[in-house]
């Protein structure tokens, strides 16, 4: 085929593409698409500048428009989207982004799919965690970057403060990632799933390639609604080391089995090392207490070693108990108020 010359002589050579350059005879780079025809990063989303303490958190401006997302694409009117249609809301992304183990990260309906608190959970989640997909996620669902409004509309997606910039007592934000570390077969994986409301039955049917790492859910703390995130990490010596991601995290929980005599010196070595010369409040649970409470082999038990170190004294916790986010809402109060224990050791009175 006879091309143009001004194809001929677009930026880069891109021959396959002359009928997008047609149109004003100029390169296809113009219009910001790729040699695969595929949206630049740079063009589909201006740059999220992120200090290394901080964190993306949505904006009113983004949860409006998540929101209109939901009510379009829940064509039933159900209040929930079933799995045909979170397909349909992802149509016009490159790749679904959300795969089968979303539906064991966040709260779910009766029927196991995710209606408006679930879906805005799992939004909370992608910026947190990954905040420059989450961008280009909002860009292919329709959000316009570059929408010539004046004054310019709020971006969606903001950083918040470094943590060393919060003076006051409280912090503003309202996503906090909690960092759970226990040795093996604590329990942490049912641990977490029962802050979705899950027992230990339900979860051990949960497939196995299935298996968050991240869950995460609402809590109202002082009458705000806040959001907790868990990290599952798996550590497998106190040797290992963690990552600055997880190092950073808002609030800490320590998991171990209370029906382990060697289970508890694990979590206390991992404290000693990384967390006894730090800020964040740390938090111990005893879990799987439904099977009893043993003498654990470790120079301090557990309620004195967090005594010696001012923790508040071990939660006990069990998946097999009806489950309640008590210990949920005590993390969430420790990460909202750092440093202010007044705000949540009376919390810890009736543990």
């Amino acid at each position: 085929m006879d091309y143009p010359q001004e194809v001929r002589n677009c930026t880069g050579h891109h021959l396959h593409c002359w009928p997008c350059c047609l149109h004003l005879l100029q390169p296809c780079c113009r219009f910001g698409y790729s040699d695969e025809l595929l949206l630049l990063p740079e063009v589909l989303v201006p740059p999220l500048a992120l200090l290394p303490a901080s964190t993306a958190e949505f904006t009113q401006q983004g949860i409006d428009f998540l929101t209109q997302m939901f009510a379009k694409h829940d064509l039933d009117q159900d209040q929930a989207l079933s799995p045909q249609e979170l397909v349909s809301l992802f149509a016009t992304c490159p790749l679904t982004p959300w795969g089968p183990e979303v539906y064991h990260q966040a709260p779910t309906n009766h029927r196991r799919w995710l209606g408006l608190p679930g879906y805005l959970c799992l939004w909370h989640l992608t910026a947190l965690l990954e905040p420059t997909r989450c961008s280009a996620l909002l860009a292919h669902l329709g959000f316009d970057y570059h929408a010539p409004a004046l004054p310019a509309p709020p971006p969606p997606l903001a950083a918040t403060k470094e943590r060393r910039a919060e003076a006051a007592k409280s912090s503003p934000k309202a996503v906090y990632s909690c960092l759970v570390v226990g040795p093996r077969d604590a329990g942490k994986t049912t641990f977490c799933q029962r802050f979705l409301g899950r027992d230990h039955e339900a979860t051990s049917l949960i497939p196995v390639d299935e298996l968050p790492k991240a869950t995460v859910n609402s809590v109202m703390v002082y009458g705000q609604t806040k959001f907790l995130v868990l990290l599952d990490t798996d550590i497998t010596t106190a040797a290992d080391c963690l990552t600055p991601l997880q190092t950073s995290s808002d609030v800490v929980c320590l998991v171990y089995d209370s029906s382990n005599p060697r289970s508890f010196e694990y979590c206390a070595r991992i404290y000693l090392r990384y967390f006894s010369t730090t800020q964040l409040p740390v938090l111990v649970v005893a879990n799987k207490s439904d099977k009893g409470v043993v003498r654990q082999d470790y120079i301090l038990q557990p309620e004195a070693f967090c005594a010696k170190h001012k923790l508040p004294p071990p939660q006990r916790a069990s998946a097999r108990l009806v489950p309640a986010k008590d210990i949920f809402l005590k993390l969430a109060t420790m990460a909202a108020f750092p440093r202010f224990q007044a705000a949540w050791m009376l919390f810890y009175r009736g543990r």
